[in-house]
Protein backbone atom coordinates (compact mmCIF):
# COMPACT_ATOMS: atom_id res chain seq x y z
CA UNK A 1 0.00 0.00 0.00
CA UNK A 2 1.27 3.71 -0.35
CA UNK A 3 1.88 5.17 2.52
CA UNK A 4 2.28 9.02 3.58
CA UNK A 5 5.02 10.81 5.12
CA UNK A 6 3.56 13.40 7.64
CA UNK A 7 3.26 16.30 5.87
CA UNK A 8 -0.90 17.41 4.90
CA UNK A 9 -2.46 15.39 2.74
CA UNK A 10 -4.23 16.00 -0.49
CA UNK A 11 -4.96 12.94 -1.94
CA UNK A 12 -5.81 9.79 -0.22
CA UNK A 13 -7.18 6.40 -1.44
CA UNK A 14 -11.10 7.30 -3.16
CA UNK A 15 -11.88 3.54 -3.54
CA UNK A 16 -15.41 4.86 -4.25
CA UNK A 17 -14.66 7.24 -6.12
CA UNK A 18 -12.99 4.95 -8.57
CA UNK A 19 -15.39 2.84 -8.38
CA UNK A 20 -17.92 5.63 -9.74
CA UNK A 21 -15.05 6.25 -12.58
CA UNK A 22 -15.05 3.04 -13.84
CA UNK A 23 -18.58 2.94 -13.79
CA UNK A 24 -18.87 6.23 -15.82
CA UNK A 25 -16.92 4.69 -18.55
CA UNK A 26 -18.96 2.12 -18.97
CA UNK A 27 -22.02 3.72 -19.20
CA UNK A 28 -20.11 5.79 -21.26
CA UNK A 29 -19.38 2.75 -23.69
CA UNK A 30 -22.96 1.32 -23.84
CA UNK A 31 -24.04 4.89 -24.60
CA UNK A 32 -25.51 6.16 -21.93
CA UNK A 33 -25.64 10.04 -21.30
CA UNK A 34 -23.43 11.53 -19.54
CA UNK A 35 -24.52 15.03 -17.82
CA UNK A 36 -21.47 16.42 -16.54
CA UNK A 37 -17.07 15.93 -18.03
CA UNK A 38 -16.40 13.71 -20.68
CA UNK A 39 -13.19 11.64 -20.60
CA UNK A 40 -12.14 8.89 -22.78
CA UNK A 41 -11.14 5.57 -21.46
CA UNK A 42 -8.98 2.98 -23.52
CA UNK A 43 -10.21 -0.33 -23.07
CA UNK A 44 -7.98 -2.83 -20.85
CA UNK A 45 -7.80 -6.10 -20.94
CA UNK A 46 -6.01 -8.66 -18.19
CA UNK A 47 -2.95 -9.96 -18.68
CA UNK A 48 -3.02 -13.38 -19.34
CA UNK A 49 0.71 -14.36 -19.67
CA UNK A 50 2.15 -12.51 -16.65
CA UNK A 51 4.00 -13.22 -13.84
CA UNK A 52 1.73 -16.79 -12.78
CA UNK A 53 3.80 -18.14 -15.99
CA UNK A 54 6.89 -16.69 -15.49
CA UNK A 55 7.56 -17.38 -11.65
CA UNK A 56 9.30 -21.13 -11.45
CA UNK A 57 7.11 -23.25 -8.91
CA UNK A 58 9.03 -26.42 -9.78
CA UNK A 59 11.25 -27.30 -6.36
CA UNK A 60 15.40 -27.55 -8.10
CA UNK A 61 17.33 -30.45 -7.08
CA UNK A 62 20.18 -32.54 -8.28
CA UNK A 63 20.92 -36.37 -8.67
CA UNK A 64 24.64 -37.15 -8.40
CA UNK A 65 25.68 -41.03 -8.63
CA UNK A 66 28.61 -43.16 -8.66
CA UNK A 67 30.22 -46.03 -7.62
CA UNK A 68 31.88 -46.73 -3.75
CA UNK A 69 34.60 -49.14 -3.48
CA UNK A 70 34.70 -50.57 0.46
CA UNK A 71 37.13 -53.29 2.06
CA UNK A 72 36.56 -55.23 5.26
CA UNK A 73 39.36 -54.73 7.76
CA UNK A 74 40.01 -57.45 10.55
CA UNK A 75 40.39 -55.08 13.40
CA UNK A 76 41.47 -55.55 17.44
CA UNK A 77 40.35 -52.64 18.92
CA UNK A 78 38.05 -51.19 22.17
CA UNK A 79 35.04 -50.06 20.74
CA UNK A 80 32.22 -48.10 23.11
CA UNK A 81 28.83 -48.22 21.95
CA UNK A 82 25.49 -47.81 23.68
CA UNK A 83 23.96 -50.94 25.12
CA UNK A 84 19.79 -51.31 26.80
CA UNK A 85 20.43 -50.73 30.50
CA UNK A 86 16.88 -50.96 32.36
CA UNK A 87 18.55 -51.80 35.38
CA UNK A 88 19.77 -48.41 34.82
CA UNK A 89 17.53 -46.43 34.51
CA UNK A 90 15.73 -48.19 36.73
CA UNK A 91 18.38 -46.56 39.71
CA UNK A 92 18.86 -43.50 37.91
CA UNK A 93 14.79 -43.24 38.31
CA UNK A 94 15.12 -43.86 42.07
CA UNK A 95 17.86 -41.55 42.49
CA UNK A 96 15.73 -38.41 40.77
CA UNK A 97 12.94 -39.53 42.87
CA UNK A 98 14.08 -40.03 46.91
CA UNK A 99 17.78 -40.14 46.27
CA UNK A 100 17.80 -40.58 50.20
CA UNK A 101 16.82 -44.75 50.06
CA UNK A 102 19.25 -45.38 47.43
CA UNK A 103 21.54 -47.56 49.32
CA UNK A 104 25.27 -46.25 49.52
CA UNK A 105 27.00 -48.33 47.10
CA UNK A 106 25.02 -47.71 44.25
CA UNK A 107 25.02 -44.41 44.80
CA UNK A 108 28.85 -44.44 44.74
CA UNK A 109 28.67 -46.44 41.70
CA UNK A 110 26.28 -44.38 39.88
CA UNK A 111 28.70 -41.30 40.90
CA UNK A 112 32.08 -43.43 39.63
CA UNK A 113 29.97 -43.82 35.94
CA UNK A 114 29.18 -40.55 36.00
CA UNK A 115 25.87 -40.40 36.34
CA UNK A 116 25.24 -38.72 39.56
CA UNK A 117 26.91 -35.33 40.41
CA UNK A 118 28.17 -34.71 44.77
CA UNK A 119 24.86 -33.39 45.59
CA UNK A 120 23.16 -36.40 44.51
CA UNK A 121 21.53 -35.05 40.83
CA UNK A 122 21.78 -36.33 37.94
CA UNK A 123 24.42 -35.17 35.43
CA UNK A 124 23.54 -34.41 31.64
CA UNK A 125 25.07 -38.26 30.70
CA UNK A 126 22.47 -39.75 33.29
CA UNK A 127 19.71 -37.39 31.60
CA UNK A 128 21.02 -39.22 27.96
CA UNK A 129 20.33 -42.60 29.40
CA UNK A 130 17.28 -41.82 31.13
CA UNK A 131 15.70 -40.38 27.72
CA UNK A 132 17.40 -43.19 25.21
CA UNK A 133 17.78 -46.06 27.95
CA UNK A 134 20.95 -47.26 26.98
CA UNK A 135 24.49 -46.29 28.31
CA UNK A 136 27.91 -46.53 26.40
CA UNK A 137 29.49 -49.61 27.58
CA UNK A 138 33.45 -50.44 26.62
CA UNK A 139 34.14 -53.65 25.30
CA UNK A 140 37.46 -54.89 23.80
CA UNK A 141 38.08 -57.50 20.94
CA UNK A 142 38.68 -58.72 17.36
CA UNK A 143 36.17 -57.32 14.69
CA UNK A 144 35.17 -57.22 11.07
CA UNK A 145 34.88 -54.00 9.59
CA UNK A 146 33.44 -52.65 6.42
CA UNK A 147 35.07 -49.88 5.82
CA UNK A 148 34.82 -46.81 2.47
CA UNK A 149 38.09 -46.75 0.86
CA UNK A 150 39.35 -43.33 1.18
CA UNK A 151 36.63 -41.84 -0.40
CA UNK A 152 36.55 -38.39 -1.89
CA UNK A 153 33.04 -37.60 0.12
CA UNK A 154 32.52 -40.35 2.94
CA UNK A 155 36.10 -40.26 3.52
CA UNK A 156 37.15 -43.69 5.44
CA UNK A 157 33.78 -44.73 7.16
CA UNK A 158 32.99 -47.32 8.89
CA UNK A 159 29.65 -48.91 7.46
CA UNK A 160 29.54 -52.53 9.10
CA UNK A 161 30.99 -54.22 12.22
CA UNK A 162 31.02 -57.72 13.13
CA UNK A 163 32.33 -58.79 16.56
CA UNK A 164 34.20 -62.00 16.02
CA UNK A 165 33.14 -65.19 18.08
CA UNK A 166 36.18 -65.82 19.84
CA UNK A 167 39.35 -63.28 20.43
CA UNK A 168 42.51 -64.41 18.31
CA UNK A 169 45.39 -62.98 16.46
CA UNK A 170 44.46 -62.60 13.04
CA UNK A 171 46.59 -63.90 10.54
CA UNK A 172 46.45 -60.97 8.11
CA UNK A 173 49.50 -58.79 6.99
CA UNK A 174 49.26 -55.70 9.70
CA UNK A 175 48.64 -52.46 8.32
CA UNK A 176 48.83 -50.12 11.57
CA UNK A 177 49.74 -51.13 15.16
CA UNK A 178 49.55 -49.18 18.59
CA UNK A 179 50.08 -45.52 18.46
CA UNK A 180 49.99 -45.60 14.17
CA UNK A 181 46.76 -47.63 14.28
CA UNK A 182 44.92 -45.07 17.50
CA UNK A 183 45.74 -42.02 15.11
CA UNK A 184 44.56 -43.40 11.72
CA UNK A 185 41.56 -42.73 9.79
CA UNK A 186 39.89 -45.92 10.98
CA UNK A 187 39.97 -44.43 14.44
CA UNK A 188 36.66 -42.70 15.41
CA UNK A 189 36.48 -40.49 18.06
CA UNK A 190 33.39 -39.16 20.24
CA UNK A 191 33.84 -35.88 18.40
CA UNK A 192 33.70 -36.96 15.07
CA UNK A 193 30.92 -39.59 15.46
CA UNK A 194 28.49 -38.74 13.31
CA UNK A 195 30.44 -37.93 10.46
CA UNK A 196 32.39 -41.29 10.21
CA UNK A 197 29.57 -44.29 11.08
CA UNK A 198 26.83 -45.02 9.32
CA UNK A 199 23.45 -46.63 10.41
CA UNK A 200 22.50 -49.31 8.55
CA UNK A 201 20.02 -51.66 7.52
CA UNK A 202 19.94 -55.49 6.31
CA UNK A 203 17.26 -56.76 3.88
CA UNK A 204 16.53 -60.61 3.48
CA UNK A 205 17.23 -63.41 5.91
CA UNK A 206 17.70 -62.20 9.82
CA UNK A 207 19.72 -65.17 10.77
CA UNK A 208 23.38 -64.96 12.40
CA UNK A 209 22.86 -61.51 12.90
CA UNK A 210 23.64 -60.99 16.55
CA UNK A 211 27.29 -60.34 16.06
CA UNK A 212 26.76 -57.33 14.17
CA UNK A 213 26.75 -54.12 15.76
CA UNK A 214 24.39 -51.26 14.44
CA UNK A 215 26.71 -48.55 13.82
CA UNK A 216 24.00 -45.78 15.46
CA UNK A 217 25.26 -47.27 18.42
CA UNK A 218 28.88 -46.31 18.29
CA UNK A 219 30.50 -43.75 20.58
CA UNK A 220 34.00 -44.48 19.26
CA UNK A 221 36.54 -47.48 18.02
CA UNK A 222 39.89 -47.37 18.59
CA UNK A 223 41.95 -49.75 17.03
CA UNK A 224 45.01 -51.21 18.24
CA UNK A 225 45.78 -53.19 15.48
CA UNK A 226 44.59 -52.95 11.93
CA UNK A 227 45.03 -56.21 8.98
CA UNK A 228 45.22 -55.95 5.70
CA UNK A 229 41.89 -56.29 3.83
CA UNK A 230 40.29 -59.42 3.58
CA UNK A 231 37.34 -58.59 0.75
CA UNK A 232 36.29 -55.53 -1.30
CA UNK A 233 33.00 -54.74 -3.24
CA UNK A 234 31.48 -51.70 -4.72
CA UNK A 235 28.29 -49.88 -3.12
CA UNK A 236 26.19 -47.68 -5.77
CA UNK A 237 26.51 -44.02 -4.40
CA UNK A 238 23.46 -41.62 -4.98
CA UNK A 239 23.36 -38.21 -4.01
CA UNK A 240 20.42 -35.87 -3.72
CA UNK A 241 20.38 -32.29 -3.37
CA UNK A 242 18.03 -29.36 -2.97
CA UNK A 243 18.92 -25.92 -2.12
CA UNK A 244 18.04 -26.63 1.45
CA UNK A 245 18.28 -30.59 1.56
CA UNK A 246 21.07 -33.26 1.27
CA UNK A 247 20.55 -36.73 1.36
CA UNK A 248 23.05 -39.74 0.72
CA UNK A 249 22.09 -43.40 -0.42
CA UNK A 250 24.58 -46.35 -0.34
CA UNK A 251 23.15 -49.75 -1.79
CA UNK A 252 24.91 -53.21 -2.83
CA UNK A 253 25.39 -56.53 -1.78
CA UNK A 254 28.11 -57.07 1.21
CA UNK A 255 29.60 -60.52 2.11
CA UNK A 256 28.63 -60.83 5.64
CA UNK A 257 30.56 -63.80 7.75
CA UNK A 258 28.86 -66.44 8.99
CA UNK A 259 29.10 -69.70 10.64
CA UNK A 260 30.66 -70.90 14.13
CA UNK A 261 34.01 -70.24 13.04
CA UNK A 262 33.18 -66.83 10.83
CA UNK A 263 34.52 -68.85 7.64
CA UNK A 264 31.32 -68.54 5.47
CA UNK A 265 30.64 -65.61 3.77
CA UNK A 266 27.02 -65.10 3.00
CA UNK A 267 25.89 -61.98 0.42
CA UNK A 268 23.46 -59.40 2.21
CA UNK A 269 21.68 -56.51 0.47
CA UNK A 270 23.23 -53.53 1.85
CA UNK A 271 20.87 -50.02 2.29
CA UNK A 272 22.09 -46.89 3.79
CA UNK A 273 19.92 -43.72 4.02
CA UNK A 274 21.20 -41.05 5.97
CA UNK A 275 20.44 -36.69 5.78
CA UNK A 276 24.03 -35.08 5.59
CA UNK A 277 26.53 -33.05 3.78
CA UNK A 278 24.64 -30.16 3.21
CA UNK A 279 27.20 -27.56 3.91
CA UNK A 280 29.14 -29.34 1.01
CA UNK A 281 26.18 -28.60 -1.45
CA UNK A 282 27.62 -25.33 -2.29
CA UNK A 283 30.91 -26.94 -4.14
CA UNK A 284 28.82 -29.32 -6.26
CA UNK A 285 26.66 -26.17 -7.32
CA UNK A 286 29.93 -24.85 -8.16
CA UNK A 287 31.13 -27.49 -10.10
CA UNK A 288 27.75 -27.69 -12.32
CA UNK A 289 27.72 -24.05 -12.79
CA UNK A 290 31.23 -24.74 -14.36
CA UNK A 291 30.05 -27.74 -16.65
CA UNK A 292 27.59 -25.10 -17.93
CA UNK A 293 30.07 -22.39 -18.39
CA UNK A 294 28.49 -20.44 -15.83
CA UNK A 295 29.13 -19.60 -12.66
CA UNK A 296 27.40 -20.33 -9.32
CA UNK A 297 25.94 -16.86 -7.19
CA UNK A 298 25.97 -18.32 -3.95
CA UNK A 299 24.17 -15.33 -2.61
CA UNK A 300 20.98 -15.82 -4.85
CA UNK A 301 21.36 -19.45 -4.93
CA UNK A 302 21.65 -18.92 -9.00
CA UNK A 303 23.68 -20.26 -11.81
CA UNK A 304 24.76 -17.29 -13.97
CA UNK A 305 24.23 -18.66 -17.41
CA UNK A 306 25.60 -17.66 -20.98
CA UNK A 307 22.95 -16.36 -22.91
CA UNK A 308 23.84 -19.31 -26.27
CA UNK A 309 22.32 -21.59 -23.58
CA UNK A 310 19.20 -20.17 -23.62
CA UNK A 311 18.95 -20.40 -27.62
CA UNK A 312 18.76 -24.94 -27.00
CA UNK A 313 16.80 -24.26 -23.94
CA UNK A 314 14.40 -21.67 -24.43
CA UNK A 315 12.19 -21.96 -21.55
CA UNK A 316 14.74 -20.61 -19.30
CA UNK A 317 13.98 -17.29 -21.28
CA UNK A 318 10.29 -16.83 -19.44
CA UNK A 319 10.84 -19.56 -16.44
CA UNK A 320 14.56 -18.85 -15.74
CA UNK A 321 14.59 -22.55 -14.67
CA UNK A 322 16.83 -25.17 -17.06
CA UNK A 323 15.10 -28.60 -17.22
CA UNK A 324 15.19 -31.67 -19.66
CA UNK A 325 19.26 -31.18 -19.43
CA UNK A 326 20.37 -34.46 -20.46
CA UNK A 327 22.24 -36.41 -18.13
CA UNK A 328 26.24 -35.60 -18.11
CA UNK A 329 28.98 -36.82 -15.84
CA UNK A 330 31.05 -34.33 -13.70
CA UNK A 331 34.08 -33.68 -11.93
CA UNK A 332 33.61 -32.53 -8.00
CA UNK A 333 36.08 -31.85 -5.10
CA UNK A 334 33.51 -34.53 -3.53
CA UNK A 335 34.93 -37.06 -6.88
CA UNK A 336 33.77 -37.43 -10.03
CA UNK A 337 30.56 -38.36 -10.59
CA UNK A 338 29.32 -41.16 -13.38
CA UNK A 339 25.36 -40.05 -13.89
CA UNK A 340 24.15 -36.20 -13.00
CA UNK A 341 20.75 -35.46 -13.52
CA UNK A 342 19.52 -31.71 -13.07
CA UNK A 343 16.24 -30.62 -12.79
CA UNK A 344 14.60 -27.21 -12.75
CA UNK A 345 17.95 -25.65 -11.91
CA UNK A 346 17.58 -21.61 -11.35
CA UNK A 347 19.04 -19.30 -13.45
CA UNK A 348 20.07 -15.72 -14.08
CA UNK A 349 21.59 -13.61 -16.84
CA UNK A 350 25.18 -12.94 -16.74
CA UNK A 351 25.16 -9.17 -16.52
CA UNK A 352 26.70 -8.31 -19.31
CA UNK A 353 24.42 -9.98 -21.81
CA UNK A 354 21.04 -8.89 -19.36
CA UNK A 355 20.26 -7.50 -22.61
CA UNK A 356 20.27 -10.06 -24.85
CA UNK A 357 18.12 -11.80 -23.17
CA UNK A 358 15.48 -9.04 -23.21
CA UNK A 359 15.67 -8.69 -26.85
CA UNK A 360 15.33 -12.93 -27.02
CA UNK A 361 11.98 -12.61 -24.55
CA UNK A 362 10.42 -9.85 -26.11
CA UNK A 363 11.04 -11.61 -29.91
CA UNK A 364 9.57 -14.40 -28.73
CA UNK A 365 6.94 -12.98 -27.18
CA UNK A 366 6.15 -10.63 -29.60
CA UNK A 367 6.31 -13.21 -32.61
CA UNK A 368 3.65 -15.44 -31.19
CA UNK A 369 0.36 -13.06 -32.09
CA UNK A 370 -0.25 -10.02 -31.97
CA UNK A 371 -0.89 -8.01 -28.33
CA UNK A 372 -2.66 -4.82 -27.14
CA UNK A 373 -0.91 -2.10 -25.88
CA UNK A 374 -1.42 -2.64 -22.39
CA UNK A 375 -1.54 -6.20 -22.39
CA UNK A 376 2.36 -6.05 -24.06
CA UNK A 377 3.36 -3.56 -21.54
CA UNK A 378 2.01 -5.08 -17.75
CA UNK A 379 3.52 -8.48 -19.63
CA UNK A 380 7.13 -6.99 -20.13
CA UNK A 381 7.15 -5.55 -16.64
CA UNK A 382 6.16 -8.45 -15.12
CA UNK A 383 9.07 -10.19 -16.38
CA UNK A 384 11.40 -7.44 -15.75
CA UNK A 385 10.30 -7.82 -11.88
CA UNK A 386 11.17 -11.35 -11.48
CA UNK A 387 14.20 -12.10 -9.16
CA UNK A 388 16.33 -13.45 -11.45
CA UNK A 389 16.54 -9.70 -12.90
CA UNK A 390 17.10 -8.05 -9.85
CA UNK A 391 20.22 -7.27 -10.56
CA UNK A 392 20.43 -6.78 -13.98
CA UNK A 393 18.46 -3.23 -13.82
CA UNK A 394 16.63 -3.18 -17.40
CA UNK A 395 14.17 -0.62 -18.70
CA UNK A 396 11.57 -2.05 -20.54
CA UNK A 397 11.29 -0.88 -24.31
CA UNK A 398 7.95 0.41 -25.92
CA UNK A 399 7.48 1.92 -29.28
CA UNK A 400 10.45 3.05 -31.34
CA UNK A 401 12.64 1.63 -29.02
CA UNK A 402 11.11 -1.32 -29.12
CA UNK A 403 10.61 -1.40 -33.01
CA UNK A 404 14.84 -0.35 -33.25
CA UNK A 405 16.08 -3.50 -31.59
CA UNK A 406 13.66 -5.73 -33.42
CA UNK A 407 15.29 -5.48 -36.57
CA UNK A 408 12.35 -6.96 -39.52
CA UNK A 409 15.37 -9.37 -41.35
CA UNK A 410 15.75 -11.05 -38.48
CA UNK A 411 12.13 -11.85 -36.92
CA UNK A 412 9.56 -10.14 -39.16
CA UNK A 413 6.99 -11.28 -37.37
CA UNK A 414 7.69 -9.76 -33.92
CA UNK A 415 9.10 -6.81 -35.91
CA UNK A 416 5.16 -6.29 -37.92
CA UNK A 417 3.90 -7.40 -34.64
CA UNK A 418 5.46 -4.01 -32.96
CA UNK A 419 5.00 -2.03 -35.80
CA UNK A 420 1.06 -2.92 -35.50
CA UNK A 421 0.90 -1.70 -32.13
CA UNK A 422 1.84 1.65 -33.03
CA UNK A 423 0.21 2.22 -35.51
CA UNK A 424 -3.26 0.93 -34.35
CA UNK A 425 -3.14 2.58 -31.23
CA UNK A 426 -5.39 4.44 -30.48
CA UNK A 427 -5.32 8.20 -29.23
CA UNK A 428 -4.66 6.84 -25.49
CA UNK A 429 -5.37 10.38 -23.45
CA UNK A 430 -8.59 12.00 -22.64
CA UNK A 431 -7.77 14.64 -25.28
CA UNK A 432 -5.24 14.12 -28.54
CA UNK A 433 -2.24 12.85 -27.91
CA UNK A 434 0.88 11.54 -29.76
CA UNK A 435 4.20 10.05 -28.58
CA UNK A 436 6.55 12.33 -28.41
CA UNK A 437 10.55 11.26 -28.46
CA UNK A 438 13.30 13.72 -28.03
CA UNK A 439 16.89 13.57 -29.61
CA UNK A 440 20.24 13.25 -27.54
CA UNK A 441 21.92 16.47 -27.62
CA UNK A 442 18.78 18.46 -28.54
CA UNK A 443 18.26 21.67 -26.59
CA UNK A 444 15.31 21.74 -24.50
CA UNK A 445 12.88 24.64 -23.58
CA UNK A 446 10.97 23.35 -20.45
CA UNK A 447 8.67 25.40 -20.23
CA UNK A 448 7.66 24.38 -23.94
CA UNK A 449 8.07 21.17 -23.22
CA UNK A 450 5.44 20.96 -20.52
CA UNK A 451 3.12 23.10 -22.60
CA UNK A 452 3.38 20.04 -25.32
CA UNK A 453 2.80 17.32 -22.79
CA UNK A 454 0.38 19.07 -20.70
CA UNK A 455 -1.28 19.72 -24.27
CA UNK A 456 -1.09 23.67 -23.85
CA UNK A 457 -3.83 23.64 -21.16
CA UNK A 458 -3.94 25.57 -17.57
CA UNK A 459 -2.90 22.34 -15.34
CA UNK A 460 -4.64 22.70 -12.29
CA UNK A 461 -2.96 19.59 -10.50
CA UNK A 462 0.24 17.47 -11.54
CA UNK A 463 1.25 13.71 -10.57
CA UNK A 464 4.69 12.70 -11.13
CA UNK A 465 5.37 9.13 -10.24
CA UNK A 466 8.88 8.27 -10.34
CA UNK A 467 10.64 4.97 -8.14
CA UNK A 468 14.16 6.64 -7.52
CA UNK A 469 14.37 10.07 -6.57
CA UNK A 470 17.03 10.00 -4.36
CA UNK A 471 19.79 12.57 -5.43
CA UNK A 472 20.41 15.95 -5.37
CA UNK A 473 20.20 16.34 -9.13
CA UNK A 474 17.08 14.50 -9.69
CA UNK A 475 14.93 16.60 -7.23
CA UNK A 476 16.64 19.88 -8.18
CA UNK A 477 15.40 18.89 -11.93
CA UNK A 478 11.89 17.87 -10.46
CA UNK A 479 11.60 21.14 -8.86
CA UNK A 480 12.76 22.91 -12.64
CA UNK A 481 10.41 21.10 -14.70
CA UNK A 482 7.93 22.32 -12.24
CA UNK A 483 8.27 25.72 -12.55
CA UNK A 484 5.99 26.30 -15.31
CA UNK A 485 3.23 25.19 -12.78
CA UNK A 486 3.38 27.29 -10.09
CA UNK A 487 -0.47 27.37 -10.33
CA UNK A 488 -0.75 23.52 -9.82
CA UNK A 489 -1.38 21.39 -7.12
CA UNK A 490 1.64 19.06 -6.97
CA UNK A 491 1.56 15.59 -6.05
CA UNK A 492 4.95 13.19 -6.22
CA UNK A 493 5.16 9.68 -5.91
CA UNK A 494 8.64 7.95 -5.09
CA UNK A 495 9.84 4.98 -3.25
CA UNK A 496 9.42 4.35 0.45
CA UNK A 497 13.37 4.85 1.31
CA UNK A 498 13.72 8.29 -1.08
CA UNK A 499 9.90 9.74 0.20
CA UNK A 500 11.41 11.14 3.77
CA UNK A 501 14.46 12.63 1.76
CA UNK A 502 12.33 14.40 -0.96
CA UNK A 503 10.18 16.24 2.12
CA UNK A 504 13.37 17.70 3.56
CA UNK A 505 14.38 19.66 -0.08
CA UNK A 506 11.04 19.28 -1.95
CA UNK A 507 8.33 22.69 -1.36
CA UNK A 508 6.69 22.69 1.99
CA UNK A 509 2.98 22.72 -0.21
CA UNK A 510 3.77 19.91 -2.87
CA UNK A 511 2.26 16.53 -1.38
CA UNK A 512 4.58 13.22 -0.89
CA UNK A 513 3.69 9.83 -1.51
CA UNK A 514 5.36 6.48 -0.90
CA UNK A 515 5.15 3.01 -1.73
CA UNK A 516 7.04 0.11 -1.83
CA UNK A 517 8.54 -1.54 -5.22
CA UNK A 518 5.77 -3.45 -7.34
CA UNK A 519 5.64 -4.37 -11.05
CA UNK A 520 3.12 -1.99 -11.39
CA UNK A 521 5.45 1.22 -10.15
CA UNK A 522 8.41 0.47 -12.25
CA UNK A 523 7.58 3.25 -14.58
CA UNK A 524 7.80 7.13 -14.55
CA UNK A 525 4.33 8.70 -14.83
CA UNK A 526 3.79 12.38 -16.23
CA UNK A 527 -0.53 13.45 -15.29
CA UNK A 528 -1.60 16.94 -16.04
CA UNK A 529 -4.66 17.13 -15.12
CA UNK A 530 -6.96 21.02 -15.90
CA UNK A 531 -10.24 21.86 -15.35
CA UNK A 532 -11.94 19.47 -18.23
CA UNK A 533 -9.40 16.92 -18.65
CA UNK A 534 -6.69 14.58 -17.69
CA UNK A 535 -3.30 14.33 -19.94
CA UNK A 536 -0.95 10.86 -18.50
CA UNK A 537 2.17 10.02 -19.85
CA UNK A 538 4.75 6.71 -19.55
CA UNK A 539 8.37 8.31 -19.90
CA UNK A 540 10.81 5.57 -20.41
CA UNK A 541 13.85 7.20 -18.80
CA UNK A 542 13.61 9.37 -14.96
CA UNK A 543 14.87 12.61 -14.92
CA UNK A 544 18.10 12.42 -15.79
CA UNK A 545 17.52 12.83 -19.17
CA UNK A 546 17.80 16.53 -18.76
CA UNK A 547 21.89 17.62 -19.01
CA UNK A 548 22.64 21.19 -17.75
CA UNK A 549 26.05 23.30 -19.63
CA UNK A 550 25.31 26.23 -17.60
CA UNK A 551 23.20 27.91 -19.94
CA UNK A 552 20.57 25.42 -21.60
CA UNK A 553 19.20 22.33 -21.03
CA UNK A 554 19.76 19.12 -23.81
CA UNK A 555 18.07 15.94 -23.99
CA UNK A 556 20.40 12.98 -22.89
CA UNK A 557 19.54 9.67 -25.08
CA UNK A 558 16.52 9.28 -26.73
CA UNK A 559 12.84 9.62 -24.00
CA UNK A 560 10.09 8.88 -25.10
CA UNK A 561 6.78 9.55 -23.68
CA UNK A 562 3.81 7.81 -24.86
CA UNK A 563 0.13 8.93 -23.99
CA UNK A 564 -1.83 6.65 -21.66
CA UNK A 565 -5.28 5.95 -21.04
CA UNK A 566 -6.74 6.58 -17.18
CA UNK A 567 -7.48 2.68 -17.32
CA UNK A 568 -4.20 2.10 -18.36
CA UNK A 569 -2.30 3.72 -15.41
CA UNK A 570 -1.54 1.77 -11.95
CA UNK A 571 -4.38 1.27 -9.57
CA UNK A 572 -2.74 3.79 -7.12
CA UNK A 573 -2.80 6.40 -9.72
CA UNK A 574 -6.33 5.36 -11.19
CA UNK A 575 -7.21 5.92 -6.91
CA UNK A 576 -5.10 9.07 -6.98
CA UNK A 577 -7.25 10.42 -10.23
CA UNK A 578 -10.33 9.43 -8.91
CA UNK A 579 -10.41 11.66 -5.42
CA UNK A 580 -8.40 14.26 -6.93
CA UNK A 581 -11.46 16.32 -9.40
CA UNK A 582 -13.06 13.52 -11.20
CA UNK A 583 -17.02 14.22 -10.94
CA UNK A 584 -18.50 11.71 -12.97
CA UNK A 585 -22.25 10.53 -13.41
CA UNK A 586 -23.42 7.06 -13.05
Amino acid sequence: MNQSNNRAKKTTSGFDDLGKLKSSVANKKNGAPQNKKKYHVAKTQQPNNGSAKNKNTQEFSVRLSRQLNVKRYPVIATICLLQKRTDIVSLLNQAQANPRNLPLRLTSYLKMEGLLNNDNTLTDKAKRVCTSGKMPISERGLYHIWYSDNDPLLGTRALLIQRDNAFKEPKQKILYKGRDAAQSAFAISLQDNNHKTLAVKFSGSKKNTSNRLNSEDIVSILPEVICGATDNKTLNLTWELTLDSSNITLKGPLNILSGHDLKHASRVDFEYQQSEYLSKAPAIFSSLATHLDGHWQQHVQRVSIPFNLTKQHQGMLSRFSLNNYPAFDMATPHGHFDHVDIKHLPVEPILAEATKWHIAWLERYHASSFKETEIAQAEQLSWLDQPALKQCKLEPLSGNNLIAVLPKEKNPRAYWHCAAINDLTPSLSTVTAQPLTLIDKEQIDIEQLIKKLSLDKPCTKFIYSDRYLRTNRQQSLLCEITKPLSNADITIFTALNDAAALSNNLPEQWNIESFSKRADNHDRYWIFQSDNDITAWKCTVSLDFLTNDGSAYYAHGYPTFTPMSIEQLPEYLQRTLAHHTLEVTA
